[in-house]
């Protein structure tokens, strides 16, 4: 019982599934034309069904074919139970798919049944693909057919016919080919199948048709298709040859005679013609008549019988004026196109009566009078002339002339004439001439006749037309308006004829494109605005015509002149100009030439030239003659100024507003070699140079400068070097004055070299200067290493400055702070307390006054400065103390000097007054803050370690610094005479460029801040008084230059008076030599004892 559950289940399961599987379209192949009931297929094994469902199933299945909506189920039946498909009924391809090679029937069987799993039902499409078989042969619209061709029809015409038709559409089945029978034949056959399968078959004629030869054929189309076996359709041609008009009547004789007497009756035949025509029917009936092509008189007196070809007379012969006549007889057949022969009919008229002549005269005009133009030349005529005699004999000869003598016979023929002019005519004498015409017979007695007619003469446009004038001027401002009437020209035509007299003027192409004419007045105009500096005069001819045929004309000359007006400035031929001039030439040396011109006439074509700069104030050293000459008025420098550009003007004399013109103007001083060379080192203040070991060889140790101020080759410098002792040891670069040595100076070198240096200037004729020059060899400077320690020492004490600056400058920057405003607070209370004092001697001292007790002041400071302890322990240590030594005294004295400075307060002055000012403050904030600047300078520059210095070597190294010192000023403090030393300036020493800096002496001063109470008592008590408690100190921060040693507290080694006396004053107290003084007297306060005080190099 589960099993069977099971397999239901199953069951169900697969019916579903086989539900969601859709059967393939089935396609069958068969053939047309089948007998009914032919098997076309098994529509379940071939659309893949029993795939769907179970055997069982597939037993059950039942087919149906379904009608509606598919038109092609008729012809098909189906076996319900076996599904196999049959053919109802024949199918014939070409009814159900004409014109087509496809032919697809498409029909639907459904499938279904009520199977165990369920129901089942599928719709099958069917395509059944019905091919054609070869069961149609090609079939003729029509079984005989009949057509003409005309007998001169050329080979290969053909002639079109209605082809076979073949119902078959298979690739072999349908229409191949046609033949034609008898193939012997004058005809062939060709076709050509159309698109829709339909076809043409031509007759082409192959041989030429005679139908006189033969007049018909019979011939048999075939037409076959392509089948196997083939099949074919006939069709029979009936083909008429038919006739063409290829053959002419043809007359029994060529010529025929008949005689006839002038007084014969009319309708009398006096000849009968006949001719035959091989061809047939229309092409060989045959009618007469009298040629078209003959003279008239044929046609007046004679007639022809069109059926039978008799001749006879139309009217009486007795006016004929000829003897013998012919007549030209035609027979044609009515063929088309028609052929005709002819034949010549003679006739002899015997002549029995006499008549006068007859005139008749036709006008060649065609109207009633003949025209004649008046040019027409002698013989021209004007009209024909014939005359006619009926008698024959003597009574027929007949002569004709003119009774008018412009006018004469010209004889063309017998009896025929052309009236023709005899002499010129002339219009405007005679306009028409009345002409008579008289003949006359030699008959016996002579017969006549006249006739007259009127001649009218035409005018001929045969006078050209006249100018009034055959030359026109006139004269005009320039500048003038477009469109301004300038002259009008006037001709006249002594033609009365309207057109031939009637002028039109125009111009000829030398006036274009500047004016324009009126073509019916002659009224010249100006299209264009004249400038008389284009063209003063313009000169073109006017063409004056008439409107005959041919049309005359006549010229005239036209000449505009134009007056000049001051409308053009002077012009230079160059917008600038250049010159160029040596320099040291005398005055009214030529410089160049200017050109400018001015194509005004009168005087705005005169002008004057003058000279100018930008600013028009400098006065340049030039002049200009009247024809541009320019020249110096005095010697030119080229070093002063090397170039002068200026303006010329050009200014016209117009009267009314004159015009200027300008140009640029550049002359160029051409230097000469007048400057001797000139030497900025050496000179006669630095003439030596000191350089330290050691010096490698090819090193640069000084640089010689001269200068030129000539330019060019004549200032380029060349330097020689002349040496006194030792002249292999050094070289000069001649170029830039580098001396070199030319090889490693060691200790043995160290001497004084003295040298002359040459300086000479390219010019041709150059110019040499000399000047004497010394160098000097010495051992190099001791540094800080050399006093003791080794490199990490020498570090730590670089390190330790540094530290020691920094905090000095912060110390000092707050200091200055504190002071500055507690200064601000006494001065306002020292303002007041001044208000409410009685008197002050002190207190009103002139500035004057003041600034000489400060300088006594200050000269008694350098007196005692000589006993201050500073001082002596400075001197008394300066050989003994290492760097180490002077750096913790520096950092010692720098710590009270902190303190100090925290705790000082301004001196207390009886009455109140106070100390601190803004002089005070300003030179300690400088002084500071220079200090701390040139401390970091040598601390940043440590110097290189060299070997230790003997005892000796380091006093030598003091001693040239001290002279280095004094030595100092001559550069930068500006003085220009050496010092005692006579080593030149700082500039002037060299070092070795292996060097990083050269060693430098700082002398550091570090001390407490004591305090002194100001004492009122005149200055001049310092004079005498040797108590430094109450003497003005002057104390001196000094910070040397870079590269440079300055004279250090100059005021313990020197008994001259202040420094500042010595040195150049600015605003801030700072002297040139780089030392910058603070002095007691001058703030009116004490600053501390240098408790320390120490040279040290770095």
């Amino acid at each position: 019982m589960e099993d069977s559950r099971v397999l239901r289940l199953l069951c169900v399961i697969v019916m579903v599934i086989m539900n969601y599987v859709t059967c393939e379209d089935v396609t069958y192949t068969i053939k047309e034309e089948q007998k009914p009931n032919s098997v076309v297929g098994n529509i379940g094994r071939d659309s893949k069904i029993h795939d769907m469902v179970t055997d069982v199933d597939f037993a059950n299945l039942r087919y149906s074919l379904l009608t509606q909506g598919n038109a092609f189920s008729s012809f098909f039946t189906i076996d319900g139970v076996t599904g196999d498909l049959f053919a109802a009924k024949r199918i014939d391809k070409e009814s159900l798919c004409p014109f087509t090679t496809a032919c697809v029937l498409n029909i639907e069987v459904v499938a279904s049944n009520q199977g165990s799993g369920g129901v089942f039902f599928e719709s099958i499409k069917i395509h059944i693909n019905v091919n054609d078989i070869n069961d149609n042969e090609p079939v003729f619209a029509q079984q005989r057919a009949s057509i003409e061709i005309s007998e001169s029809v050329n080979i290969g015409a053909s002639f079109s016919l209605t082809g076979a038709v073949d119902k078959d559409t298979g690739e072999n089945n349908t229409l191949k080919k046609y033949e034609i029978l008898p193939k012997d034949g004058p005809f062939g056959v060709g076709f050509n199948i159309n698109i829709d399968g339909s076809s043409t078959v031509s007759i082409i004629v192959e041989k030429q048709l005679d139908r006189e030869t033969k007049d018909s054929y019979t011939v048999t189309i075939i037409a076959r298709d392509g089948g196997q076996p083939s099949r074919n359709g006939t069709m029979i041609v009936d083909i008429n040859i038919t006739d063409y008009n290829d053959n002419s009547p043809k007359f029994s004789d060529e010529i025929y005679n008949a005689t006839v007497r002038e007084n014969t009756p009319s309708q009398t035949v006096i000849q009968i013609v006949s001719a035959i025509d091989d061809d047939i029917g229309k092409n060989g009936e045959i009618f007469y008549r009298l040629s078209a092509r003959q003279s008239a008189d044929i046609h007046r007196y004679f007639s022809m019988n069109a059926v039978s070809g008799a001749i006879s007379i139309r009217t009486s012969l007795e006016y004929q004026t000829t003897e013998n006549m012919k007549i030209i007889v035609e027979a044609s057949d009515r063929g088309v196109p028609p052929k005709f022969s002819q034949a010549i009919v003679e006739v002899t008229v015997i002549d029995t009566d006499n008549n006068p002549p007859q005139i008749r005269i036709n006008m060649l005009s065609g109207l009633i009078n003949a025209l004649i133009l008046e040019t027409a030349s002698i013989g021209s005529p004007v009209a024909h002339m014939a005359v006619t005699d009926p008698d024959s004999g003597q009574n027929g000869v007949v002569n004709c002339y003119s009774q008018n003598a412009a006018f004469d016979l010209r004889a063309l023929d017998k009896n025929e004439y052309k009236i023709v002019v005899a002499k010129v005519l002339d219009y405007e004498e005679s306009r028409s001439y009345l002409v008579t015409i008289m003949c006359e017979d030699s008959g016996n007695p002579p017969l006549n006749s006249s006739e007259y007619f009127t001649v009218d003469v035409l005018d001929a446009n045969d006078n050209k037309p006249v100018f009034i004038q055959t030359n026109y001027a006139v004269s005009i401002p320039e500048n003038n308006s477009i469109n301004d009437t300038l002259l009008q020209v006037v001709a006249t035509d002594a033609d009365t004829n309207t057109e031939n007299g009637r002028i039109s003027y125009r111009l000829q192409d030398d006036a274009y494109p500047y004016f324009d004419i009126n073509p019916s007045n002659g009224i010249v105009k100006a299209r264009v605005v004249l400038d008389r500096e284009d063209n003063a005069s313009h000169i073109f001819h006017v063409l004056a015509m008439d409107n005959g045929i041919p049309k005359n004309t006549a010229t005239a000359e036209v000449i505009i002149n134009l007056l000049d007006i001051n409308d053009e400035a002077p012009k230079f031929e160059k917008d600038s100009y250049t010159f160029y001039v040596y320099e040291n030439r005398n005055a009214n040396t030529i410089v160049g030439n200017v050109s400018a011109f001015d194509p005004d006439l009168g005087p705005g074509g005169l002008f004057v030239f003058t000279l100018a700069t930008s600013d028009f104030t400098t006065k340049l050293p030039f002049t200009i003659s009247p024809d541009g000459l320019l020249s110096t008025t005095r010697m030119l420098d080229s070093e002063s100024q090397s170039q002068h550009v200026f303006t010329i003007f050009a200014t016209d004399q117009g009267v009314v507003s004159p015009l200027t013109g300008s140009t640029r103007v550049t002359v160029v001083v051409l230097d000469e070699n007048d400057n001797t060379p000139f030497f900025t080192f050496p000179n006669d203040a630095n003439h030596s140079l000191t350089v330290y070991l050691p010096i490698s060889k090819n090193s640069s140790i000084v640089k010689i400068n001269a200068a030129d101020d000539d330019s060019g080759v004549n200032g380029k410098i060349t330097y020689t070097l002349r040496s006194d002792n030792v002249s292999s040891l050094f070289v000069i670069n001649p170029i830039t004055g580098n001396i070199l040595v030319t090889r490693d100076i060691t200790p043995a070198d160290i001497a004084t070299y003295h040298f002359t240096v040459s300086a000479e200037d390219g010019g041709k004729i150059s110019n040499k200067l000399e000047r004497r020059f010394s160098i000097s060899f010495e051992l190099e400077r001791v540094n800080v290493g050399s006093l003791g320690g080794d490199g990490n020492q020498n570090v730590t004490i670089v390190v330790a400055l540094i530290c020691a600056t920094i905090l000095v400058s912060a110390a000092v920057l707050i200091a200055l702070f504190v002071i500055k405003r507690r200064d601000r607070n006494r001065r306002a209370k020292y303002l007041e307390s001044q208000k409410s004092s009685t008197g002050n001697t002190e207190a009103g001292k002139s500035d004057v006054q003041f600034k000489s007790e400060r300088e006594k002041n200050g000269r008694m400071n350098e007196i005692e400065g000589k006993d201050n302890p500073a001082f002596r322990m400075n001197k008394s240590q300066g050989q003994g103390n290492n760097y180490k030594q002077v750096s913790e005294s520096s950092l010692k004295g720098t710590s009270k000097l902190n303190e100090s400075l925290d705790t000082s307060t301004a001196t207390d002055i009886p009455g109140g007054v106070a100390v601190g000012d803004h002089a005070h403050q300003r030179l300690i904030k400088m002084a500071s803050i220079r200090l701390q600047h040139d401390l970091k300078l040598h601390a940043n520059h440590a110097p290189i370690h060299h070997k230790p210095l003997t005892y000796e070597a380091k006093v030598r190294e003091w001693q040239d610094h001290s002279r280095r010192a004094e030595d100092f000023h001559s550069t930068s403090s500006g003085e220009v005479t050496t010092g005692d030393s006579g080593n030149g300036s700082d500039e002037d020493s060299h070092y070795h460029h292996d060097r990083n800096i050269t060693p430098t002496k700082i002398r550091l001063g570090v001390g407490a801040v004591v305090r002194n109470h100001y004492n009122p008592a005149p200055l001049e008590k310092h004079k005498t008084a040797n108590n430094l408690s109450t003497t003005p100190r002057q104390v001196k921060f000094v910070i040397p230059s870079e590269d440079c040693v300055s004279p250090i507290y100059s005021h313990y080694s020197h008994s001259h008076p202040s420094i500042r006396s010595d040195a150049t004053e600015d605003n801030d107290d700072t002297t040139t030599s780089g030392s910058y003084s603070i002095m007691m007297d001058d703030i009116r306060s004490e600053l501390p004892d240098f408790n320390v005080v120490k040279d040290i190099y770095v």
